[in-house]
């Protein structure tokens, strides 16, 4: 029994009704009869078939350049632009240096003493207590903590709620890394003073765990923010190892 091989070609009015075609050009039998426009397809046979899709991982394509399109990228504020949002009036420059308050004054004596174990905001000489006896509690800033979660948190929800935070008890090192984000949308506390305790608290951390690793993200991402990328790199580099 012989059959008819189908046609190489097929106009668009007989894909479109899936019929069969002839073939014939200009117009095949079918739109002749039918008084139809007959239209052919250019032939796509060896042409490059179109690179497939990509399977790598999400978090692949994220690390070495992609950015999914749902990141809200954080934007630190800089100096400048602290000063014209707490001053609507003032000229573009650079900003005058404000006395600190009595109270940031104490926070900042509070965290440099008790790295330091030299002396209290009081004036009198104080003890550095050993590791062991450091209170949970010790490097403690609400409003940095609310600056944190008010600015930051949500692009980069790596810690719990701001209503358990408390309650967790996070290692110094991790308090002091999210307050140091934090202090980046303050317009009283340096954050130049905060890097440094951060670092050294996070070079005498020695409780190799996941809070170790949460407090290195969050100071690599704020060190790369400042721009001092070798430094991010590395404290990335000790998180992921």
């Amino acid at each position: 029994m012989y059959l008819d091989r189908p046609a190489s070609l097929a106009c668009t009015e007989c894909r479109r009704k899936h019929l069969k075609c002839d073939g014939s050009l200009p117009t095949c039998n079918r739109c002749t009869a039918a008084s139809k426009e007959c239209n052919y397809l250019p032939s796509r046979r060896g042409q490059k078939r179109r690179a497939a899709a990509s399977t790598e991982p999400t978090a692949f394509r994220w690390a070495f350049g992609s950015i999914p399109e749902k990141l809200t990228v954080v934007d630190f504020p800089t100096a400048d632009r602290l000063a014209s949002a707490t001053n609507p009036h003032c000229e573009s420059g650079p900003p005058e240096q404000e006395p600190a308050s009595h109270l940031g004054g104490i926070q900042e004596a509070s965290l440099t003493n008790a790295l330091n174990g030299s002396e209290s905001v009081t004036g009198q000489p104080t003890a550095a207590p050993p590791s062991s006896q450091i209170a949970p509690r010790r490097y403690h800033d609400e409003g940095l903590v609310n600056l944190f979660y008010a600015n930051f948190h949500s692009a980069h929800p790596i810690l719990l709620p701001r209503s358990m935070y408390n309650e967790e008890l996070y290692p110094d090192s991790l308090q002091l890394a999210v307050q140091f984000v934090g202090s980046h949308f303050s317009t009283t506390t340096s954050s130049d003073s905060l890097r440094a305790a951060t670092a050294e608290a996070l070079r005498h951390d020695d409780q190799q765990g996941f809070h170790l690793v949460q407090a290195r993200l969050l100071f690599a991402i704020a060190l790369h923010s400042r721009n001092e990328i070798r430094e991010s790199v590395s404290m990335l580099a000790d998180a992921v190892s």
